[in-house]
């Protein structure tokens, strides 16, 4: 009997979604990694002169965008042992996380500065340079896109589930997305794990109704805030699986799951000795439609309390949308507890730059 060491596979350790798995590796451009972009144009630029003094003023501005995903990462430990041509290993700390995020901050550069002249001798005032004398700069920024889903949510007049993260891309006030979990779920559900990314729209109907309108004004006056209505969303549910395992170029498939782990056989023995793990992930992505019933209270932003009902749409007719099947490895080296990132993700690539324009398309026609 060989033994195995416990081995960490993973995307990344903690999981990150920019250093995951495509959802869609076709996609290409968004596959799973980042993409930063900047347009800037300056909107003043002013100067004058005064004797022996001049200034200048200029105000600009800038656009930032970053995108993260739609990807998946994913992260498990294996151990276990092997015996012949067979593989019984147990799956521990394992972990998903699936979904996108995107960002776009403007920012507003605006600077000043003054110089004063200085004759070069004093019996020729007339020759002489321009030196520093000062100088201010200060560059306020916006979540452009937090602004517009904060009118959105106040016209809708309930909050979404959208998340917001600080810490996606340098320079980006924040980002928004929508994601989804799950933890310890290979073992418990057969081998496959399911995180599901979900965006709803709540729609908040209580101000519409003129008798529960003035019930809502009453609430409101006492901080009591309540909201309720229809809800619409879109959910992406990605299905992981182990389908193969391979130590120093063996493979081992045909898993056959148990409540801790699985089993596997292959055509050659268990190395005496293995050195490397791969083990191949395949997933699948679903489209469902969701349609259902929210209800939320909250006092003083103090205490809060909501409920949402939710019904798949196409899984009550009985239609199932698939969106393709896609295989992906991750590798480490036999009783390795830790992992930087994936070599196979094709998701560590630095920021790219991406132009973002905002003029007539036809203007731009011909132009690289």
């Amino acid at each position: 009997m060989v033994d195995i060491n416990k081995t960490e596979l993973a995307t990344s350790d903690p999981l990150d979604l920019c250093k995951g798995f495509a959802i869609f590796p076709s996609v290409g451009a968004v596959r799973a990694g980042i993409s930063s972009g900047d347009k800037s144009a300056t909107i003043l630029h002013k100067s004058a002169s005064l004797i022996a003094l001049k200034g200048s003023f200029s105000f600009a501005y800038e656009v930032l965008m970053g995108v993260c995903g739609p990807s998946y990462a994913v992260k498990f430990d294996l151990e276990g042992s092997g015996t012949g041509k067979n593989l019984d290993l147990t799956v521990s700390n394992d972990a998903m996380w699936a979904g996108f995020f995107v960002g776009i901050t403007v920012q507003f550069p605006m600077s000043a500065s003054v110089q004063y002249w200085k004759p070069d001798h004093w019996y020729s005032p007339w020759k002489g340079h321009w030196h520093d004398l000062g100088s201010f700069n200060i560059t306020p920024k916006i979540d452009l896109l937090g602004v517009i889903l904060f009118a959105i949510i106040k016209i809708l007049g309930a909050d979404s589930n959208l998340a917001k993260i600080n810490n996606f891309l340098p320079g980006l006030i924040g980002s928004w997305g929508f994601t989804g979990t799950n933890v310890g779920g290979f073992a418990a559900n057969d081998g496959t794990m399911t995180a599901k990314p979900v965006m709803n729209i709540p729609i908040n109907i209580i101000p519409l109704i003129p008798a529960l309108g003035e019930i809502d004004e009453a609430c409101n006056k006492i901080g009591l805030k309540i909201a309720s209505g229809p809800n619409i969303g879109i959910s992406v549910p990605v299905h992981t699986s182990l389908t193969k395992v391979d130590l120093d170029g063996n493979a081992y498939e045909n898993l056959q799951w148990n409540s801790s782990g699985f089993t596997a056989s292959g055509s050659n023995n268990v190395p005496s000795s293995p050195s490397k793990m791969t083990v191949q992930v395949t997933h699948t992505p679903d489209l469902t439609f969701l349609i259902g019933w929210f209800a939320s209270a909250s006092l003083f932003k103090l205490f809060s309390i909501s409920a949402t009902l939710n019904l798949d749409v196409l899984g009550l007719l009985g239609i199932t949308i698939q969106l393709g099947t896609y295989n992906n490895n991750l590798s480490n080296t036999v009783g390795q507890l830790s992992v930087d990132s994936c070599d196979t993700c094709g998701a560590q690539q630095t920021a790219r730059p991406m132009r973002v324009i905002f003029e007539d398309p036809q203007a731009l026609e011909g132009a690289v």
